[in-house]
């Protein structure tokens, strides 16, 4: 759009701007082409990069992303997962990739628990019987069709198990009937798009992320917050995030045996379940909170200025 363009010039001539910080991919093109229009005493431009996604992988979108690099004076990745595929996928200066942690304000609690109560009612789910959920994108990507296949195997050793599902997506029917093929559409609860995801952390007790790939996944830190503990698929930054045996239990992408056999050693060790859940509690406090992400980022903001000498 050449009138966004122009008006984005028109806004950075008119400010005194020292940083201009972009966020994906369109965003990162139309922040290099605005900044080559206004010379040498441009802002400094910054970018996030936020996945691995496979498009990137697309030779043409490569061929761009590297010639926009050039004119990034720091790219900002949200994992070393993320920092690796930018610079293996290639960036102009691969020195200027740093990480920041994504960071997440834990909500108040004791609402949540009693509105989680209200939904493990509404879904007929027993305060005595194990509710495993899953948050995110109804896509191939995020591997829900693996934790209802799960879901057979794991009845056979937890006979009380549900499944709730909530996400916006295109395979929301086909998840409907991948349940019902398997038997098991009794215990899977495909809910659709949610707008109180904290609530329904909190009426969960395992979180699981069956995803084949992810570039973080901030539901992780939603979990996190909300003290359960997580299975998760070992892909990309979820170990990062996901510390296997400390704080949840990791197991290989695509794979519904390992998924049921993790989730069902959570379900008979109640305090295991409960350890894992309170350390990743902690971990988030101490590793991805919004204190610490906007610490971070502003830290390299000044340095950036500072290198670059611009004023302070």
């Amino acid at each position: 759009d050449p009138f966004a363009l122009g008006r984005l010039v028109a806004l950075l001539r008119e400010g005194a701007f020292d940083i201009v910080h972009s966020h994906l991919f369109r965003a990162d093109i139309y922040a290099g082409l605005a900044l080559a229009q206004l010379g040498e005493q441009r802002p400094l431009l910054v970018s996030t990069r936020h996945n691995d996604d496979r498009f990137f992988l697309n030779p043409f979108v490569g061929i761009v992303h590297y010639l926009v690099s050039a004119r990034q004076d720091l790219i900002i990745a949200i994992s070393d997962h993320i920092a690796r595929f930018t610079v293996s996928r290639g960036v102009r200066h691969p020195g200027r990739v740093r990480r920041v942690y994504h960071g997440l304000e834990p909500p108040v609690t004791r609402a949540l628990e009693r509105a989680g109560e209200r939904i493990r009612a509404e879904l007929g789910v027993r305060p005595d019987e194990l509710l495993v959920g899953n948050v995110g994108r109804l896509a191939l990507q995020k591997g829900q069709r693996h934790l209802i296949a799960a879901m057979p195997l794991l009845l056979e050793r937890v006979p009380f198990a549900h499944v709730v599902i909530a996400g916006g997506g295109d395979l929301e029917e086909y998840l409907r009937d991948l349940a019902s093929e398997v038997g098991v559409a009794d215990r899977v609860h495909v809910l659709g798009p949610r707008k109180d995801v904290p609530a329904l952390m909190h009426a969960i007790d395992v979180f699981a992320m069956p995803s084949i790939w992810e570039g973080f996944g901030l539901v992780l830190l939603e979990a996190m917050a909300a003290g359960r503990p997580i299975v998760a698929s070992r892909v990309a930054t979820i170990p990062e995030v996901v510390v296997d045996g400390e704080t949840g239990l990791l197991v290989p992408a695509g794979d519904p045996v390992a998924l049921a056999d993790a989730l069902a050693q959570l379900a008979h060790d109640p305090a295991m379940a409960r350890r894992l859940g309170e350390a990743g509690r902690e971990r988030l406090r101490q590793h991805f909170s919004i204190e610490k992400m906007v610490g971070d980022t502003e830290l390299l903001y000044r340095e950036l200025i500072d290198e670059r000498g611009v004023r302070p």
